[in-house]
C-alpha cells in the first residue's frame, strides 16, 4: 500500500513504513486509460517500465487523477483507440452487443456496451466482480470493462458458434452424442462456479 503523488513529470509511489519511494513512473510519452474492475473505478498508466493499474475508491477521485496526468501531458486514450466495433449482433436488457477488433492484435472480441446512465440498475459491477474471479475453457472470459463518457463497455471473449436456442430453432435436437458432450461442458462450468459460491440463476438456451 501507499499514496501516489505527482512531483514534475513523475508518479511517486510512497512506502507508508518509510518517506522512501516505492517506486517512480516517469510520465514523459505515457498514456492512460479509465477501466472499471472488481475494485471499482480504476486507470491504466502505459508506461515505458510497464503497464500500471491504480484503483481509486470513488470516481471524482479517479477523475482528478485524470486531470492531473492530461495536465502533465499524458495522453487519454478513449475506447475506440483500442477497438472497433465491426458488427452489431443486438441488444439486451441492458445494452448492446458488438464484434468488435483489437486495433493492436486485431484478434476479434465481444463487446456489450452499457449506458452509464443504467450502470446501476443492470448490476455490471456484480457481473465484472464475478467474471474476473474466473478462468475456465467453458466460461466466457471477461478481458476489461473500459467506461468512457455516456458507456460502460465489456470486452469479452467471442465464442463464435451462436446461441443454443438458435442453432435449435434452425437444425432442431441436438444428436445424443453432441448433447453428452454439451451437457458435460456445462456441468463443468457450474462446477467451477458453484466452488466460488456463484450461482447462474438465468441458465437457458439463451445464455449457452
Amino acid at each position: 500500500g501507499g499514496e501516489g503523488e505527482r512531483q514534475d513529470n513523475d508518479v511517486t509511489m510512497m512506502s507508508e513504513r518509510n518517506d522512501q519511494p516505492s517506486f517512480v513512473i516517469p510520465l514523459c510519452g505515457v498514456r492512460f486509460v479509465n477501466n472499471l474492475t472488481e475494485r471499482g473505478p480504476c486507470f491504466n498508466l502505459d508506461a515505458r517500465g510497464g503497464i500500471y493499474e491504480f484503483s481509486a475508491q470513488r470516481h471524482d477521485y479517479r477523475n482528478l487523477w485524470n486531470a492531473i496526468l492530461v495536465k502533465a501531458g499524458c495522453r487519454e486514450l478513449i475506447f475506440t483507440d483500442l477497438y472497433s466495433l465491426t458488427e452489431y449482433i443486438g441488444e439486451g436488457s441492458f445494452g448492446k452487443v458488438y464484434v468488435a477488433k483489437e486495433i493492436s492484435s486485431e484478434d476479434e472480441k465481444i463487446v456489450k456496451a452499457v449506458p452509464t446512465k443504467d450502470v446501476d440498475s443492470s448490476n455490471i459491477q456484480a457481473e465484472i466482480n464475478i467474471l474476473s474471479r474466473i478462468d475456465h475453457p467453458y466460461i466466457a472470459k471477461l478481458y476489461g470493462a473500459y467506461e468512457q463518457e455516456n458507456y460502460v463497455c465489456l470486452v469479452m471473449e467471442y465464442l463464435r458458434g451462436g446461441e443454443v436456442y438458435d442453432f435449435i430453432q434452425e437444425r432442431g435436437a441436438y444428436p445424443e452424442h453432441v448433447a453428452r458432450v454439451a451437457i458435460w461442458r456445462i456441468l463443468l462450468a457450474l462446477k467451477c462456479l458453484h466452488s466460488l459460491n456463484i450461482v447462474h440463476r438465468d441458465l437457458k438456451t439463451e445464455n449457452l
